[in-house]
């Protein structure tokens, strides 16, 4: 099966008193269709690693292919494309514009404004649209950043500690409806944690450390959401 993204090689680093490497030589597939999660402590080259595939960052050297075009020679207008039409992100932070509602905030980056509510009543937020971030709950903000990332049809949804911020009620309702997206809707998610709970429910795991990917293991079993015990 081949990969939906890929990279090989791949080497960042930062030049302060030292060379400090905060990938190195990372060489990793992901599969359509998959729940991925990478991962590591604070630090292990997690969130570095998902901003050079999702084409927000640059590798100092290595390759990523996006369906087996290298997007390591992009220029700046396709790269711009890429992220765009191809890759959603959701942070920690839930990154909301305060003076915007909920609906405001999702068609920032929404490809038809005719799909926003239906995507408000799959996360569950349909009467809340017209409220602003700071009149909802971290989960609920959460989710209106899930909302905003379904907005746009994005090949692979890249989730850095999406519920790191989130206590342990509000963060099963987070990965329960990621966990809906892969199996209803087939979609490419990639959770980057430090939480060895959430590796449970993927079908891969890498672990990474010092910049390094130590370990890729498959879930012949995998749990879902609702057998985790938080």
């Amino acid at each position: 099966m081949d990969a939906i993204l890929s990279c090989e090689n791949l080497v960042k680093t930062y030049k302060t008193r030292d060379l400090n490497y905060a990938l190195n030589n990372i060489t990793m597939q992901i599969y359509e269709g998959e729940l991925l999660v990478i991962v590591g402590a604070s630090g292990s080259g997690k969130s570095t690693l998902i901003n050079i595939l999702g084409g927000i960052d640059k590798c100092t050297r290595g390759n990523v292919y996006f369906r087996n075009k290298n997007i390591t020679k992009y220029n700046e207008r396709k790269i711009t494309q890429y992220r765009r039409n191809n890759v959603g992100f959701i942070y920690q932070s839930f990154n909301l514009i305060n003076e915007l509602t909920v609906y405001e905030n999702i068609l920032l980056t929404s490809d038809s404004r005719k799909n926003i509510n239906k995507i408000l009543r799959k996360v569950g937020l349909y009467e809340e649209k017209n409220l602003y971030p700071k009149e909802l709950s971290g989960g609920e903000q959460q989710r209106v950043a899930i909302a905003r990332a379904l907005s746009k049809d994005c090949d692979i949804l890249f989730c850095d500690e999406p519920t790191g911020a989130l206590d342990s009620e509000n963060s099963k309702k987070i990965l329960s409806l990621l966990e809906e997206l892969v199996i209803k809707d087939k979609r490419t998610i990639v959770i980057v944690t430090h939480n060895n709970d959430i590796i449970k429910i993927a079908d891969r795991v890498y672990t990474m450390k010092n910049g390094k990917i130590i370990n890729e293991r498959k879930n012949k079993n995998p749990l879902s959401v609702r057998e985790l015990d938080w």
